[in-house]
Order: C-alpha cells, then structure tokens, then sequence
C-alpha cells in the first residue's frame, strides 16, 4: 500500500492537522471538503492507523497523527530545499541562448515550434525580437545567439546560416476579390490596389516594397499593422490586401486565401549563428531538423 504514497497525502494531511477544520483546510489546499476527507481517510489506510480523531464539534490528532504532523512537515521542507537546490543546478548547467527575429513577421511560423525546441534542446532559451535587418549586426556584436530571417539578411562569412524554407511573396486577399480567380498575381496588378504591410522602423524599407519599386511599381499602402492578425482581420473588413511572405499565412481565417507574387523572386528563410559556439548551433540544427530541411 504504501507505494501509493505520494507527497501530495501528506501536503493534505499537513493542511488538516494544521487547521483541525475540513473546510478551512479545504479551501487552503483548493479542495472539496469531500474530496480532502477520502484523501486523508486514503492516507490511514496506506499507513494502517487513525491519523484524527473526528468527533461532531471537534477534531483532534492521534498520537500517530501528531508524530506524522512533525514528520511530514519537515519532509515537505527538505523535499521543497531539494528542488530548489536542483533548479539551481540545472539553471547554472544550461547555457542560455538568445533567440532573435522579427516578432510581427515570424511569429506565425516560429511559435509552433518554440515548445518543441525548448524540449528537445533542454536548453535555457530567450527570446528577443528585432528588425529584421537588423538580426546579422546582433549576432556579429553578440546581442543574440541565434538568429532566424531572410537568408539575404542574415549571410556573412563569419556565421554559419543555414535554410530552414523556401517560399515567396504573396497577397493575402478576400476569396471573393477578383485577382483570387487568378494563378498568380503580376506586380502590375497591385499598382491601384491598397496593400498592407506589417510595420517596419523607418530605417527599414520592407524588402517586397524595395522588389515592387526596383519594378517600377509604387503601390499605395493603406496600412501598416503590427500584427498579423491585424493583417487578417483588415482584409477581411476590405482595407487592403495584405503583401506578406508564404511563411506567415500557412494558418489563415475562412474567406482569406493567398496569391503568389512570382516576379518578386523566391524567398529563402534561414537560421544563422556563429560558426564557434556549440549551443547556439544545437539550436539552429534543431530548427533545421524540425522543419523538415535535414
């Protein structure tokens, strides 16, 4: 029987002994009053002796149930010490490894992944979001670990990049709009079409408005959300249509779909870091691992 003990009988039973009340205990330790009697009534069984003695207006321990009040109490803060002492040692044993890119545009794709990561690497990750054009310098200043962004933002010769998926640019419209009838889209059709785009600093042009401008093209943007849901919810009130990467729209609402951009070029997602650190580079081989690019 007693290798059904679990710290938890004890926790309950330190709750009653303590208050020498089923309610108030109950409420202590989120239970119902029911459900804390069977507990304990569970824990005399195991052990083979009353722990209380339950009278109509008065509750009063056993000798048993004093000596196990002492006991247990003792154990539940040495078990407490012990884990907080292997916490510390784990903490100090994981490197921890920073993680950056450009939230609003990555987020979408990477989120699925990051409970993944975090299990498999066993790793202390942070997370930390910044321009996409930016994420290079900081891996080059050691701002951050391990950086995932377009391929083209990210090489150097210094840094190991590798590519985690290919894709290209894309409008993300009303399935009712009339280029949804088309294949694709040709840059030209956008010319008198509101776009949106997620909002970038001001520093940063958004690399598909640099493609339509090297094009000749010089939409109107209608919009610059910071969230992708934003994106989706303003094409579907008819605000513009939404010039994103296929990386972003994988998961979209009913009544939205997407058309390809092909004249814009291929787009090449990748995760980069420096070439000497070993946990970065488990990261970033999980990554590639993950989405299927090994």
């Amino acid at each position: 029987m007693l290798d059904r003990l679990k710290l938890q009988h004890l926790r309950y039973f330190i709750a009653v002994a303590e208050e020498l009340h089923f309610s108030r205990a109950a409420q202590k330790v989120a239970l119902s009053e029911w459900d804390l009697s069977e507990q304990v009534r569970t824990l005399e069984e195991m052990l083979g002796v009353s722990l209380l003695v339950r009278n109509p207006h008065q509750m009063e321990l056993t000798p048993a149930g004093d000596l196990l009040l002492r006991g247990a109490s003792q154990l539940m803060k040495d078990t407490l010490q012990l884990f907080q002492q292997v916490q510390e040692v784990g903490e100090a044993m994981q490197e921890q490894v920073r993680l950056g890119y450009h939230a609003p545009e990555m987020e979408p794709f990477l989120s699925p992944l990051l409970a993944m990561l975090l299990t498999q690497s066993g790793q202390n990750l942070s997370r930390t979001s910044l321009p996409e054009q930016d994420l290079r310098e900081a891996l080059l200043n050691r701002e951050i670990d391990v950086a995932v962004g377009l391929l083209t933002q990210l090489q150097d010769d210094t840094l190991a990049c590798q590519t985690l998926k290919t894709g290209h640019w894309v409008v993300v419209l009303p399935e009712t709009h009339a280029l949804a009838s088309e294949a694709t889209v040709p840059p030209q059709s956008l010319r008198s079409e509101p776009l949106l785009l997620l909002a970038q600093p001001a520093s940063a042009p958004h690399p598909a408005l640099e493609a339509l401008h090297g094009l000749g093209i010089h939409p109107e943007i209608a919009y610059e959300p910071s969230q992708a849901e934003t994106a989706e919810a303003m094409v579907e009130q008819g605000t513009g249509l939404w010039l994103t990467s296929s990386f972003m729209v994988e998961n979209l609402p009913p009544g939205l779909t997407t058309r390809p951009i092909p004249d814009l070029g291929e787009l090449e997602l990748g995760v980069a870091c420096r070439t000497e650190e070993e946990g970065p580079a488990q990261i970033a081989g999980l990554l590639v691992r993950l989405t299927g690019r090994s």
